[in-house]
């Protein structure tokens, strides 16, 4: 299949709004990921809008371990889908799935990351929500392994209303993301 200018190659993921494709652009040949909005979805405004929002946020962090976000477009055929950098590598998840508990300075290394990406992102005004083994990916930059992307800020809240960004809310008391990784404040219906 052809997505705007990208061919889709294979699904990297699925979740409850998207599916994540590797493609490549058609003339230049770049590999990416192209995060495309369920077509069920094609004219629902607020979860558009979240789609839409959660690009942009994505790309108000400016942090080298966070996913960037390179384009963003609506096909021919009304679907909505954003262009993100491909990555090869593993989630955390799958590293702690094939190894256990990785050496303390291991855990340190991606840990530090981790904390490093999260103060841009909160810096951002952006409340990540979904921060769990699976949405951090490890990859390979130059020398270094174990080089952290923090992914999905698909249920992200934007915390400033100065921004020009908003996000329909779900209802209040609603559980927003997996609840094994859930803050407390969120668990007991607290901002």
């Amino acid at each position: 299949d052809v997505v705007g200018g990208y061919h889709l190659i294979g699904i990297l993921g699925r979740g409850g709004m998207g599916r994540v494709y590797l493609a490549e652009h058609i003339r230049i040949g770049r590999p990416v990921a192209l995060k495309l909005l369920r077509k069920r979805f094609a004219a629902n405004e607020p979860a558009i809008e979240r789609f839409l929002t959660e690009a942009r946020a994505i790309n108000r962090i400016h942090h080298e371990n966070c996913i960037e976000v390179t384009d963003l477009f609506e096909t021919d055929d009304g679907q909505t889908c954003y262009i993100m950098e491909a990555l090869e590598g593993r989630s955390l998840a799958e590293l702690l799935r094939s190894i256990g508990a990785p050496r303390p300075e291991r855990t340190v290394r991606i840990g530090f990351q981790v904390a490093s990406a999260m103060v841009a992102v909160h810096d951002a005004h952006i409340i990540h929500r979904d921060l769990k083994p699976e949405n951090i990916f490890l990859t390979h930059r130059g020398e270094r392994d174990d080089f952290v992307k923090l992914l999905d800020f698909g249920v992200a809240k934007l915390t400033d209303t100065q921004s020009g960004l908003s996000v329909s809310e779900p209802n209040v008391g609603v559980a927003v993301g997996p609840l094994e990784y859930m803050s407390p404040e969120q668990l007991i219906g607290h901002p």
